[in-house]
């Protein structure tokens, strides 16, 4: 096989890891019981609104000027509930969040498919690293999943000090990978967060959209991440 691309990096949360049982899943379960169920037909609909909200979104950055950090879950739990058509309490959305915490503590498990794929693309001479939205080093949780070994290295935004999408963490990484962006792919499963901070960094991009959420955006998309392979190593004629 020939590579078309010498470098590959890959978003975190969603992408290489996901929790098990999934976030969305057990919030969607945890506001019902306390009688505000998430319209079926919807679901998807308020899952990308939750992608859409994390990536940095002006209801994000308006709530922490406006709020603080302290208050951002209640805000984001306070702004769901409300697009789902519920008007809700500060207090009762504080009491959802303070008993989502207690009994929300998931599995962190590797999504289907992502050790074949990094072996793959690491034995064809390929560079691999990561990139997450995560406020702090995440190296230790790569080596829980048995992966770390497999990249040659990892940015948190924290650490960086520029968040996806803005481009410039983007740009961090191909630095330090020595490439231009037409040779680096990203891999990542937030539209807003990871393809549109890629694409405007000059990199190709790939989602990874296993929930269906992004089914109708303007990128390439793959439900198993296994399905990379041959837009990296396309085969030789």
């Amino acid at each position: 096989m020939m590579k078309r691309y010498t470098t590959v990096i890959f978003d975190l949360d969603g992408t290489l890891r996901v929790s098990r049982p999934r976030f969305m899943d057990a919030l969607a379960a945890h506001v019902a019981d306390f009688g505000y169920p998430l319209p079926s037909d919807r679901l998807r609909e308020l899952e990308r609104w939750v992608h859409y909200y994390w990536a940095r979104s002006p209801e994000l950055q308006n709530d922490r000027d406006r709020y603080g950090e302290n208050l951002l879950w209640l805000r984001f739990i306070h702004r769901l509930l409300h697009m789902a058509g519920y008007e809700v309490s500060e207090e009762e959305t504080q009491r959802i969040i303070e008993t989502f915490a207690e009994a929300y503590n998931p599995d962190s498990v590797i999504m289907p498919g992502v050790r074949e794929t990094l072996e793959v693309l690491q034995n064809a001479g390929v560079t691999l690293g990561v990139l997450s939205n995560r406020k702090n080093a995440f190296r230790d949780e790569l080596e829980r999943l048995g992966i770390a070994d497999y990249f040659r290295f990892t940015f948190a935004a924290g650490e960086v000090g520029y968040w996806k999408p803005d481009p410039r963490i983007f740009k961090v990484a191909l630095e330090h990978a020595g490439v231009p962006p037409h040779q680096a792919m990203y891999v990542g499963d937030n539209y807003y967060a990871d393809v549109q901070g890629a694409r405007a960094a000059g990199l190709d991009v790939i989602l990874v959209n296993d929930r269906g959420v992004f089914d109708d955006v303007d990128c390439p998309k793959v439900r198993d991440v296994r399905e990379i392979i041959p837009a990296v190593l396309p085969a030789a004629n």
